[in-house]
């Protein structure tokens, strides 16, 4: 009220700015106002709120400085020549005009810039550590054979047959050649508890494998219509490409949250597991054609002989060596069972080994293929943090006033280190928790909505 009654023409007073009579007013001055021009100053606009009077003070002391100073003053003078012939006439009430703002007042900080520029590193640097870069170990088959496949249940060995022993698994949670050993003890368990005679040998022996070898068949191309042994074996066969499939992803995903692990590691443990797999193969099959196909015929060659054998030996008439001969013969044709039935389950375990290789082999292919995808979103994600990270820096990085650079990064990075220090695999860890999270709870919303 008092600004616009004082700056109307028709308002007479006297005032003495200075001693230059020029600065006198007088009521005898019909033309003087108390200013050319009046800046109104608040303390909140709609992007801040100052405080307190010192701050107030504080953005008319900038601005002052600013106008005196800085290359933006010779604007702010030219914007007002350009509308001093509208301050010299009233508005429409008969008020004056000439009240202006500051502009640009005051000096701030860009803090929500440098936040962006700092998280884009801190998320660069989150990218770092997920991929891990730790080196892998120089001895990695020997690692895979004797570490990782044993705790797969998938080594193979000399003295160890955990991906055999469990393709041929029984109902009684044995392998089946352990249930050719037990069959063929109780056979000399029986033979011992009837006391057969030696004349009825070869009928006894003939009508216990004539019992026991249905379950060895495999003539039918269909397996479902095979022998129960070996119908369970191609179950087992079903049942192991599921679950070691699953169990080897499980693993892979282990090692690369593993911090001594990690990408690297595991695009090495899976080219070697690849080569091991197709050893392993190659082996199977060549066992299975050079060693177990011909150990099953010349069982069976002398299983014949034998049976012949100790038949003759037991309608001759020799008391002095006859019962030892027999043994020999009991003993020979047991051995041969053994060794046929033994030699039908590892054949059929090694050809079934094949099928359940190639399916693992499959899932090492795409595993490699997720891995690759990984890493290249990996590197795309960390191409943009940087990216982001230098037009954040180059829109404030260079901001002068009067020549002075408000701030510099080196300063702002200096900071960021020290709060980091000693905390990064905490801060890391933490960050990775909550992202995993979210996207569980995103994958949980997305897929298991109602239609």
């Amino acid at each position: 009220m008092e600004l616009n009654h004082y700056s109307r023409n028709d308002t007479r007073f006297e005032c003495q700015y200075s001693s230059n009579s020029s600065d006198r007013i007088t009521t005898q001055s019909s033309q003087d106002v108390p200013f050319n021009f009046c800046y109104l100053v608040g303390n909140s606009n709609d992007k801040v709120t100052l405080p307190s009077l010192n701050s107030v003070l504080e953005m008319v002391a900038q601005n002052v400085f600013l106008d005196f100073s800085s290359g933006f003053s010779q604007y702010k003078k030219l914007v007002r020549d350009n509308i001093r012939k509208q301050w010299a006439s009233p508005d429409s009430l008969g008020y004056p005009q000439n009240f202006i703002g500051f502009g640009l007042a005051s000096i701030q900080f860009p803090i929500q810039r440098v936040l962006q520029a700092c998280a884009s590193r801190l998320a660069g640097q989150i990218v770092t550590w997920w991929e891990n870069p730790t080196p892998a170990p120089g001895a990695m088959r020997d690692l895979v054979q004797t570490e990782i496949l044993p705790s797969l249940h998938l080594a193979e060995s000399d003295s160890q047959h955990q991906l055999l022993d469990s393709v041929s698994l029984g109902n009684s949670m044995k392998p089946y050649t352990k249930e050719v050993a037990d069959w063929v003890a109780n056979l000399r368990k029986r033979r011992n508890d009837l006391n057969i005679p030696f004349e009825n040998l070869q009928r006894f022996i003939s009508v216990e494998q004539e019992k026991y070898n249905p379950h060895f068949s495999d003539d039918d191309s269909d397996p479902r219509r095979w022998s129960d042994y070996f119908q369970k074996m191609w179950d087992n066969l079903n049942r192991l490409k599921t679950q070691k499939r699953q169990e080897l992803r499980q693993t892979v995903h282990n090692m690369i949250e593993d911090r001594f692990r990690g990408p690297k590691f595991v695009r090495q443990f899976l080219e070697v597991l690849l080569e091991v797999f197709n050893n392993y193969r190659n082996q199977f099959d060549q066992e299975r054609q050079k060693i177990f196909l011909p150990k099953e015929q010349s069982a069976a060659n002398a299983l014949q002989v034998l049976l012949k054998q100790i038949d003759n030996h037991a309608k001759q008439f020799n008391p002095l060596n006859k019962k030892a001969v027999i043994e020999e013969d009991f003993n020979g044709i047991m051995q041969a069972l053994q060794s046929i039935y033994t030699s039908k389950v590892e054949v059929k375990s090694r050809a079934l080994g094949v099928l359940l290789l190639d399916a693992l082999k499959e899932e090492i292919n795409s595993l490699i293929v997720d891995l690759t995808a990984f890493d290249q979103a990996l590197e795309i994600l960390q191409t943009q943090l940087i990216e982001r990270e230098r037009i954040y820096i180059g829109e404030t990085g260079t901001l002068t006033v009067n020549g002075i650079l408000l701030y510099n990064f080196k300063d702002i990075y200096q900071v960021f280190n020290q709060i980091l220090e000693g905390k990064i695999d905490t801060i890391c860890q933490t960050i990775s928790h909550d992202i995993l999270d979210d996207i569980n709870v995103r994958f949980a919303a997305t897929h298991l909505k109602k239609p």
